[in-house]
């Protein structure tokens, strides 16, 4: 009797803890997803650099992109020389995790933006760090630094005649690279180029802004970032637009496509380079490379609602403006079992694969939720869903603690709609313009 009451314990034990896990499942799920989310922002947050979301509702998960600092370089060590004095031969600059960089040719010490800075004043000048493992990162890489650029005049009659294109262009200045993975720079003329791939290799993907974006004699912050999706060459923290080299702004379609990872060269970093030295002072150089990407994936009982997508903070933590004009709504659905004899419809959000790069600007409607594919059913059904829920949230409460777009986060009863895809409950997760995120 005793060893038969205990089972009996046991198995109603086991049911309780079943159906206890049963209904926190959707609020596990979105606590999840919402700690992936804030990930990416926090990231965005203490880097100082654009960070995005994947909602991948092909393969039911949420990834967050994000970079680490891997090497830094303020040349505050080398405050002892005078400005204009030489690094002696052997001699190395310290940075932030103590890595070395030691100059080929002579390489003079000078007033930088804060403390000191370094210049090259004669061919084949750099400063060389040997290559480390954690430099690699074929997911992506962000670099910047201060530059006061030393632009040449132009000659007498240089130039001159046809459709005017300043010569200088062809003319390029190294910053700052990773032998073998990536590289950039200024050109003759002033403009920002990155190179992803070996400068040396036509099959490199090379891009540039256009002429006179940093001006000459003056401290000038540039960055460039690729993570796999997009390249941003940054003057001054603005993102500026920019084409492939040697190609005409005409017609997109005709550029060549930007690569989706990093070759790995196993090179040094160079600041400056032998054979296209910086002409100017250089400062304040910080190398980032794009982490693994935090993944958490779903339950197969809970679903991303809707097609795959981007969200995207910027340096600040918000929503990338440039991207999104609205707040973002995030939907998950919790599955429920059918009822006997109802046909078998796939789950919303896993129709059709998309493209991360496009996803957003396909898919996604002001309210950041996604249009639902074709296949999912009649689009005379989702049309007249369209217009309840348009109607539904403007009679819902536009209180502070809602999104601005008047609806609630946290969980909620699915549609008849949603029910008849089998989802019995739907949890709402909403990004406001400025990043904070709610449920």
């Amino acid at each position: 009797m005793v060893v038969a009451l205990i089972g009996m314990l046991a198995g109603l034990s086991v049911g309780t803890y079943r159906s206890v896990a049963r209904q926190n499942l959707l609020a596990t799920a979105a606590s999840g997803v919402s700690s992936t989310i804030r990930a990416a922002r926090n990231s965005a947050v203490s880097t100082g650099l654009p960070s995005r979301v994947f909602l991948d509702s092909e393969r039911n998960r949420v990834s967050a992109f994000g970079y680490e600092l891997v090497a830094a370089w303020s040349f505050e060590d080398l405050q002892e020389l005078e400005p204009g004095a030489f690094l002696e031969s052997g001699e190395v600059t310290r940075g932030a995790f103590r890595e070395p960089a030691e100059p080929t040719r002579r390489v003079v010490a000078g007033d930088g933006r804060i403390g000191r800075a370094v210049g090259f004043p004669e061919e084949g000048g750099s400063l060389v760090a040997p290559g480390r493992s954690r430099y690699q990162s074929p997911q992506g890489f962000s670099v910047e630094a201060w530059v006061n650029f030393l632009r040449r005049p132009l000659e007498e009659g240089e130039g001159v005649g046809g459709a005017w294109v300043d010569p200088r262009r062809t003319e390029t200045y190294s910053v700052l690279s990773l032998t073998g993975s990536w590289e950039f720079g200024l050109l003759g003329d002033g403009s920002l180029y990155g190179v992803i791939g070996d400068p040396e290799d036509r099959q490199a993907f090379i891009a540039a802004t256009a002429s006179a974006a940093v001006l000459d004699g003056r401290w000038t912050h540039i960055r460039a970032s690729f993570d796999g999706l997009s390249l941003l060459l940054e003057v001054d923290g603005v993102a500026l637009p920019w084409r492939p080299f040697d190609f005409e702004r005409v017609d997109e379609r005709d550029w060549p496509p930007l690569p989706t990872e990093v070759p790995s060269g196993g090179g040094d970093l160079v600041i400056s380079h032998p054979a296209r030295i910086f002409v100017g002072w250089i400062d304040e150089v910080k190398v980032r490379v794009a982490r693994e990407p935090l993944v958490f994936p779903l339950p197969p009982e809970v679903v991303l609602l809707g097609d795959s997508r981007v969200i995207e903070f910027d340096s600040r933590g918000a929503l990338d403006p440039v991207r999104h004009s609205s707040p973002q709504l995030v939907r998950l659905g919790e599955l429920g079992p059918r009822e006997a004899g109802a046909p078998e419809v796939a789950p919303a959000g896993r129709g059709t694969q998309v493209d991360p790069s496009t996803a957003e600007a396909e898919s996604a409607g002001d309210d950041g939720t996604a249009e639902e594919p074709e296949s999912m059913g009649d689009p005379i059904e989702a049309l007249a869903r369209y217009f309840e829920d348009f109607a539904a949230q403007g009679e819902l409460d536009r209180s502070e603690d809602e999104a601005s777009f008047g609806i609630s986060p946290g969980e909620a009863e699915a549609s008849e709609a949603e029910a008849a895809r089998s989802i019995r409950r739907v949890h709402r997760i909403i990004i406001d313009l400025t990043g904070t995120i709610r449920g």
